[in-house]
């Protein structure tokens, strides 16, 4: 075997290598896709969840503050100020 055949056969396993590497790498890309994925599913049913949240402490808010006149306004009723 000649030199420069022993190259190309150098060659040959190295590229080998690379494409070997590069078959890995994008399988990862894609396992990596999927997890970003997932997340940002993730992310957006927590971003639902937080908005139903403060919606609810909106209402409960305008509750209390019904509640907090009803009260005053019975108080009141039972102690007339002088």
């Amino acid at each position: 075997m000649t030199a420069t055949q022993e190259r190309f056969e150098r060659i040959e396993r190295n590229l080998e290598k690379v494409a070997e590497l590069a078959h890995a790498i994008g399988a990862s890309v894609i396992a990596h896709d999927g997890q970003i994925d997932k997340l940002l599913q993730a992310a957006q049913a927590h971003g639902e969840q937080i908005a139903q949240l403060a919606r609810t402490q909106q209402e409960q808010q305008k509750q209390w503050e019904q509640l907090r006149r009803e009260f005053q306004a019975y108080l009141t009723t039972v102690h007339p100020r002088q």
